[in-house]
């Protein structure tokens, strides 16, 4: 049997910025680009301001509460429900 090494040596610690690397308005837009979410500039000015798992975690809880958008009536269409598909 292979044993299979892994090339993740990055820490499991939670992330609080020093001063060699800070929690600053790249780490927020990097972090937001990775969620799927965005920011404008006043919200991104209180981000910096909270300790960086704090914001993850409260922004994670608000997107989690939001209402799901319904289906749109052409989400589940199939091929038979186009009829101009060959121009």
């Amino acid at each position: 049997m292979e044993t299979l090494i892994s090339c993740n040596t990055a820490s499991l610690a939670i992330y609080t910025g020093t001063a060699a690397n800070p929690w600053d308005i790249e780490k927020v837009r990097h972090t937001l680009r990775r969620l799927g979410y965005g920011l404008n500039q006043a919200q991104e000015a209180i981000a910096i301001t909270l300790v960086p798992d704090v914001f993850i975690e409260n922004y994670i809880n608000t997107a989690a509460n939001y209402t799901v958008t319904p289906a749109s009536s052409w989400a589940f269409w199939d091929r038979t429900d186009y009829t101009n598909f060959n121009i």
